[in-house]
């Protein structure tokens, strides 16, 4: 994937997802995330304890599969969380030196790591088969559709479809828990200062009214994007 990879490969992807991340296409994706936002506030209630990090964890998960996937895969939010957690404590191992020949050794870090890697390939595998499968495969303004529309161009090789692959799990793993981490300690932060998270409610209540919020809003959200940024 692009955070491995090296030149020329590593140029001509960035080139390839770089629209996906274009302004517009952001606040495109603005709607997706603020629907996601308002699913996921609508299932808490007053006085109820939650695991705050599993549900941000859910909700990025459920964001990322309809931006970049344009499909729900929240179900899958458990296993894919798990084998984030699990993956996070062997990455030292996908770095070290000659680490695609460690993999063929039995040790147990590299049995681990395959079978995180075995679950991640059964979903992304998965919806790109059913995305193939479709008479529309690329179709659509999602990351799927755009990387399928660039490698299928090249021939339908297994080649072609692994580099789709490994550019879909990278940006699931780079966007899923680190946006999760950042939103879990910026709220249990927020708690601790209500003067702040009240200042935000009446910011974005200002801004956006009784709508949800729109890629447009974003710049008026001074002191929001102060805080969580």
């Amino acid at each position: 994937g692009l955070l491995t990879s090296e030149d020329p490969l590593h140029a001509a992807q960035r080139r390839l997802i770089q629209p996906a991340f274009h302004r517009e296409r952001i606040a495109h994706h603005a709607q997706a995330m603020t629907e996601c936002a308002s699913l996921a506030c609508r299932r808490w209630r007053d006085g109820q304890t939650i695991d705050l990090r599993n549900e941000l964890l859910s909700l990025t998960l459920d964001i990322l599969g309809k931006t970049l996937f344009n499909q729900r895969i929240a179900d899958d939010a458990g296993e894919i969380a798990e084998a984030v957690t699990e993956l996070m404590s062997l990455v030292d191992l996908v770095f070290v030196p000659f680490s695609q020949h460690l993999m063929q050794l039995p040790l147990p870090g590299m049995r681990r790591l395959k079978r995180v890697r075995d679950r991640f390939d059964r979903l992304i595998y998965g919806l790109i088969e059913e995305r193939l499968s479709s008479k529309t495969p690329r179709d659509g303004d999602d990351l799927l559709s755009m990387l399928l529309q660039h490698q299928l161009n090249e021939g339908t090789s297994a080649h072609a479809i692994r580099q789709v692959r490994d550019e879909c799990l990278t940006i699931l793993l780079a966007g899923h828990e680190t946006i999760a981490n950042a939103l879990t300690y910026a709220l249990f932060l927020l708690a601790q200062h209500p003067e702040d998270a009240t200042r935000i409610r009446t910011e974005v209540d200002r801004v956006s009214g009784v709508r949800n919020l729109q890629g447009q809003d974003y710049e008026q959200l001074v002191f929001t994007r102060c805080a969580l940024l």
